[in-house]
């Protein structure tokens, strides 16, 4: 995922099956690429965003940033918006938000299936 800034690294997405990956793999793979990135000179490494994280949470949201925000607080059998925003977390508090800009009228449920198909499909294996 390009950052555009030469101090710092990230990663995009980071996909495991837990029938295969023994427990702690990603977090061996994230120490593993900070150290990398830091012998490379880089100074920060971004872990992306935390989808949906305060989506809804404001009076004057909208009645689909309000669906949003159930789905993030109960979809977790769906998909663990928390979780990933939890998993993140442990590595640093330091957070910078990010907007999407949408119409009144588009409907955020077609980004949240389309996020729901990416990231179900199955894992291609050698």
């Amino acid at each position: 995922m390009p950052t555009y800034q030469e101090s710092t690294a990230s990663i995009d997405l980071m996909r495991y099956d837990p029938e295969l990956a023994p427990s702690g793999t990603m977090d061996y793979l994230f120490i593993q690429l900070f150290g990398y990135f830091q012998e490379a000179g880089k100074q920060t490494f971004d872990l992306g965003m935390a989808p949906l994280a305060n989506v809804g949470t404001f009076r004057s949201s909208f009645i689909q940033e309000r669906i949003a925000y159930l789905i993030y607080n109960f979809g977790s059998r769906f998909y663990s918006f928390e979780g990933l925003r939890e998993y993140k977390q442990k590595y640093t508090a330091v957070k910078q938000p990010r907007y999407t800009l949408y119409s009144r009228d588009s409907w955020l449920g077609y980004v949240m299936i389309a996020l729901l198909i990416v990231d179900n499909k199955p894992i291609n294996r050698p």
